[in-house]
C-alpha cells in the first residue's frame, strides 16, 4: 500500500513529466514515446536539479556524500 509520501511524490514525478515532455512533444509512434520518456526518466532521477536536495542533481548529491 502507497504511502501519503510515496503518492505525492509520485504526483509530483507525473505533473513535471506532463509539464516538462508530454505536453510539449508530440510523438509519431508508440516506440518513440516510449523513447522520449525513458529518457525523461533517467534524467529526472539523475540529473536533473531537486528542490529537496538544495537544487542540485540526484548524481551530485550521491557524489558529495561520498566525498
Amino acid at each position: 500500500m502507497a504511502t501519503a509520501t510515496t503518492t505525492l511524490l509520485q504526483k509530483h514525478f507525473f505533473s513535471s513529466l506532463k509539464t516538462e515532455r508530454v505536453n510539449r512533444d508530440h510523438y509519431g509512434t508508440l516506440q518513440q514515446a516510449r523513447r522520449v520518456i525513458e529518457r525523461y526518466i533517467r534524467f529526472y532521477n539523475q540529473k536533473r536539479r531537486h528542490s529537496t536536495l538544495g537544487k542540485i542533481s540526484p548524481d551530485r548529491y550521491e557524489a558529495l556524500r561520498a566525498a
